[in-house]
C-alpha cells in the first residue's frame, strides 16, 4: 500500500498527459475517478491517507478540467459537486 501511495501522484500525472484533450477518454476516466473518490469513505474518513488520496484525485480532475472544459459536465453528472459539498459538510 505504501508503494502505491508513493507512485499514485506520478501515475495520475501520466494519466492526465495520456488523456490530453480527448473528450472520449474524459468520458471514460472521470466516472472512474469519481468512483475512486467515493471509495475514500465520504465525509466520515478524515485520516491522512484518505485526505492525501482525495487531494491527488482532485488535482488530477482539476488538470482534466483545464484541458477540456466539458469534463466539468461529466464531473457534475457523476455526482462530483454533491460529493464535494458532502465532504465539506462533514469536515465543518
Amino acid at each position: 500500500a505504501q508503494d502505491a501511495a508513493l507512485l499514485r501522484p506520478h501515475v495520475l500525472r501520466v494519466l492526465v498527459a495520456l488523456v490530453g484533450c480527448n473528450s472520449l477518454l474524459h468520458r471514460q476516466i472521470i466516472p472512474r475517478l469519481m468512483e475512486m473518490l467515493r471509495d475514500t469513505g465520504g465525509s466520515a474518513a478524515v485520516d491522512a491517507e484518505s485526505l492525501m488520496l482525495r487531494m491527488q484525485l482532485l488535482e488530477c480532475l482539476a488538470s482534466l478540467f483545464r484541458l477540456d472544459g466539458d469534463s466539468r459536465i461529466m464531473f457534475r453528472e457523476h455526482g462530483g459537486f454533491t460529493w464535494i459539498i458532502t465532504v465539506l459538510g462533514g469536515i465543518g
